[in-house]
C-alpha cells in the first residue's frame, strides 16, 4: 500500500473542450502524483483550443513530478485521429521549449492481418449477439482495441513524462499509476472508474474537475473541484452505477471489479470517499479480452458508432501484437525515437475462487410473493428523486432507479413487483428481453438492465413506461 497520501486528478472534458484551465489551477496549486486527461479529438476540435488546452496540460506537467497521462487520444483512437493529436503536441512542445523528457505513445489500431490470424485460429468473436465477419469485411475496415492498464504501466516504468495512449479503458488510464505505486487494484479500479467520469460526479454533474487522495488506511478520498453543489456518499455510490450492466461486476480487459462490499463514506459537503472494493482477475494472467471497435474505412470511427468485436487474449496477438509503445526523447518540436515495446502482462487482483461473480445471480431481486394483501398503491414517480436511462455498451440498456428514502426503496423492494417475471409483464416486455433486475443497498436505487434490441421500438418507451409503474404497500 502507498506509504503516504498519493493524488491524482481528473479534468473535466478532454483536451479541445475549453475547460481545462479552471482544472489545472487547482493541479499547479498541490502536490500532484498524476495528472490524467481522458478524451481529445484534433479532428472535431477547434484547433486554436486544442492548442490552447494541450499548452496548459503540458506546462502543469512540466510543474509537477509525476508524470501525465492523455487518454483516448482523437476520440476514436485510429492511427490518423492519434497523428493529428500529436502532430499539435509536437508544435506546443516547441512553443514552449520542453527538453530532456521522454514521451511514450501507445497506438491502439490493429491490422486486419492480426485479425484474420486471429479469426482463423477461432479466438475473434462477436460481441453478445452480432453477426461475425468475413476477411472481407476485416481488410475493408478499421479497427481499434481498448487499452487496458498493462500497456500504459509500461510506458510509465519506462520513464516516461508525457503517455499519450490511444483508444483506452477510461479507468485503466487513472489505475495504471496507483497500481504502480502499490495500490490495491480494486481501489485503483473503483477510483479510476470514478475519476473518468468527473464532470457528472457531484449530484447536479456540474463539477470542473476532481482529485482523489489514496490514504495509507486503504481508503480513496474525492473532491469536486469548484463545484457548488453537493458531494456526497450516496454520489459516489450513485455515480458508480452509470453505465454498467450490473451494479456491482464490473468488467474490465484484466477481470472484473466487485463493488459489493465497497463502504462509501462521507467527509464534508465536497468530499466524500470509498474503500473495500475488490478486483478479480481472469484465469489468464493480462487480458481476458480485448475489445475492439471498428468501422469501414471512410464511415466514422467514432467508438460505439462501429463494430464491436472481442479478441480472447493469447500470447501472439495480446502480447505481441497490440498496443505497441513507442518511445521517444524530446527537444522541443524534435521528437528522437529512441525504442519500440510491448506491455509486460502479470495478473492483477484475487483469485476469485467461492465469489459469485455470475450476474444472473448475484443482487439478483428474487420473487418472494409478499405474504399480505397490498393496503395501499404509490406512483413510482412519486416516490424516486431520479430515473435515469443509460446506455450499458451496444447492445444493453440500464434503468437506474434511485429512491427518495431508504424506507421507500424497501417498500419496492417488498412490493415484488421488481422481480423480473412480474416487471416484464408490468412494462408488457417479454421477459426474454430482460438481462436481469438488482438490488443496490448502498444508494437505495433498483436497477433494471435489458437487451437493447428488444425494447428500442417500444411505443411508448420503455422509460416512459418505468415512470408509469404503480407500485402496491405491503406491510412490512
Amino acid at each position: 500500500m502507498v506509504k503516504s497520501p498519493y493524488r491524482v486528478m481528473s479534468a473535466c472534458g478532454g483536451l479541445g473542450s475549453g475547460m481545462i484551465k479552471p482544472w489545472l489551477r487547482t493541479v499547479m496549486s498541490a502536490r500532484t502524483n498524476v495528472l490524467v486527461v481522458d478524451g481529445s479529438a484534433a479532428q472535431f476540435a477547434d484547433h486554436a483550443t486544442m492548442s490552447d488546452d494541450l499548452r496548459a496540460v503540458i506546462e502543469a506537467g512540466v510543474a509537477t513530478d509525476g508524470p501525465v497521462i492523455i487518454g483516448n487520444c482523437g476520440a476514436s483512437g485510429a492511427n490518423r485521429d492519434v497523428d493529428a493529436l500529436l502532430a499539435v503536441a509536437r508544435t506546443v512542445f516547441g512553443e514552449l521549449d520542453v527538453s530532456d523528457m521522454k514521451v511514450a505513445v501507445i497506438r491502439s489500431e490493429v491490422s486486419a492481418e492480426v485479425l484474420i490470424d486471429a479469426m482463423r485460429a477461432s479466438a475473434l468473436h462477436p460481441f453478445d449477439s452480432q453477426p461475425g465477419e468475413d476477411e472481407v469485411a476485416l481488410r475493408d475496415s478499421t479497427f481499434v482495441g481498448q487499452m487496458g492498464v498493462h500497456p500504459i504501466f509500461t510506458a510509465l516504468a519506462s520513464g516516461a513524462k508525457f503517455v499519450f495512449a490511444a483508444r483506452a479503458c477510461g479507468a485503466s488510464l487513472f489505475a495504471a499509476d496507483m497500481i504502480r505505486h502499490g495500490i490495491p487494484s480494486g481501489l485503483a479500479y473503483h477510483a479510476g472508474q470514478i475519476l473518468s467520469n468527473a464532470a457528472f460526479v457531484d449530484e447536479a454533474g456540474l463539477c470542473e474537475g476532481l482529485s482523489a487522495e489514496i490514504l495509507e488506511d486503504g481508503k480513496a478520498v474525492f473532491r469536486a473541484q469548484h463545484s457548488t453543489q453537493p458531494f456526497t456518499a450516496y454520489s459516489l455510490a450513485a455515480h458508480s452505477q452509470s453505465g454498467w450492466s450490473h451494479p456491482h461486476l464490473h468488467p474490465f480487459p484484466e477481470g472484473v471489479l466487485a463493488s459489493g462490499r465497497t463502504e462509501y463514506f462521507a467527509v464534508d459537503t465536497h468530499t466524500a470517499g470509498l474503500s473495500s472494493s475488490v478486483f478479480y482477475h481472469s484465469d489468464e494472467a493480462g487480458a481476458s479480452g480485448i475489445k475492439l471497435e471498428g468501422a469501414r474505412r471512410g464511415a466514422s470511427t467514432v467508438p460505439d458508432e462501429g463494430t464491436v468485436r472481442h479478441v480472447l487474449q493469447n500470447g501472439r496477438t495480446v502480447c505481441e501484437a497490440l498496443f505497441p509503445i513507442e518511445h521517444f526523447d524530446v527537444k522541443g518540436d524534435e521528437w528522437r525515437r529512441i525504442g519500440r515495446s510491448q506491455a509486460a502482462y502479470f495478473e492483477l487482483g484475487e483469485l476469485a475462487a467461492d465469489e459469485d461473480l455470475d450476474e444472473k445471480t448475484r443482487s439478483v431481486i428474487e420473487d418472494a410473493p409478499p405474504r399480505a394483501a397490498s393496503h395501499d398503491v404509490h406512483r413510482l414517480s412519486d416516490i424516486t428523486r431520479a430515473i435515469r436511462c443509460v446506455s450499458a455498451g451496444p447492445h444493453r440498456l440500464t434503468i437506474d432507479i434511485f429512491f427518495a428514502s431508504e424506507d421507500q426503496y424497501e417498500m419496492a423492494l417488498r412490493s415484488n413487483l421488481f422481480c423480473a417475471r412480474r416487471l416484464a409483464k408490468a412494462l408488457d416486455i417479454q421477459r426474454s428481453s430482460l438481462v436481469g433486475t438488482y438490488f443496490i443497498d448502498s444508494c437505495s436505487a433498483i436497477k433494471l438492465t435489458l437487451e437493447r434490441q428488444a425494447v428500442q421500438s417500444l411505443d411508448p418507451p420503455l422509460q416512459s413506461r418505468v415512470e408509469r409503474l404503480v407500485v402496491p404497500v405491503h406491510a412490512s
